[in-house]
């Protein structure tokens, strides 16, 4: 079966109107709620990835919020929050397993804000793009300082690739000095997952290799139907000192 990259059926319509200030923890509340941002091109397996959390054994309340980046939508329009008399339209699946998920189509920060407030507390947050080929402005306001106390923290970025595609934006890249975009995505990302490379004939040395060129810190994780490593995605706090216990 094609990985398309499907949406989910349901969405969160919302209108900006003043900017998010998260709300903040207080002194006996759990610690913030770690958010992963995942992204990459369509058809890379991004949807596959988000599958495969949600049906793996990890005893983990998950939330899946898909935020749909358009050309008529930016990240700027996406990260304000709609005022006090705005309509609100909250449609959030329930799982079996204890998981939620909604589609957010305007504001993201709503969506977070509704998130933190359910009674059921979240243990980890899933975002995944569609549409957005720059994590940087999203990137921007998710990593927020510690002593902000917010009740969410960016804890990493995941970028997705399709290892037969990206081969041949390298050599694409080789041939015309173009810049391939998944150049844009790999050096924001803190774990890049090489999907599909069962569709990739000989070794994958040279796209770890590029890969590192772009983003030298990056941990790379090869896969098929992005199978992989769950301790590579959750629990990374690439945006904060590591808490020895």
């Amino acid at each position: 079966m094609e990985d398309d990259d499907e949406c989910p059926p349901l969405a969160v319509e919302l209108s900006p109107e003043k900017p998010y200030s998260p709300p903040p923890l207080g002194p006996s509340a759990a610690s913030p709620v770690g958010v992963t941002v995942i992204t990459g091109y369509l058809g890379a397996g991004k949807s596959t990835l988000v599958n495969y959390i949600l049906s793996a054994q990890h005893g983990k309340r998950i939330a899946v919020i898909l935020n749909e980046f358009g050309e008529e939508i930016g990240v700027e329009r996406a990260m304000i929050n709609e005022g006090q008399g705005g309509a609100l339209v909250e449609e959030w699946v329930e799982l079996a397993n204890g998981c939620v998920c909604c589609t957010v189509k305007h504001s993201l920060v709503q969506a977070l804000e509704q998130l933190v407030q359910r009674k059921e507390r979240m243990d980890h947050i899933l975002l995944e793009t569609t549409g957005l080929a720059d994590p940087a402005p999203l990137v921007s306001i998710l990593w927020l300082d510690d002593q902000l106390e917010s009740s969410i923290k960016l804890d990493s970025i995941i970028t997705v690739i399709d290892a037969k595609n990206f081969r041949l934006q390298i050599d694409e890249h080789n041939k015309s000095s173009s810049f391939p975009e998944a150049f844009h995505q790999i050096a924001f990302a803190d774990v890049v997952i090489l999907n599909k490379i069962d569709l990739v004939e000989g070794s994958l040395e040279d796209l770890e290799r590029q890969i590192h060129e772009v983003n030298a810190l990056v941990t790379v994780v090869q896969s098929v139907r992005c199978q992989v490593d769950l301790n590579k995605i959750f629990d990374q706090q690439a945006y904060g000192a590591k808490v020895n216990t």
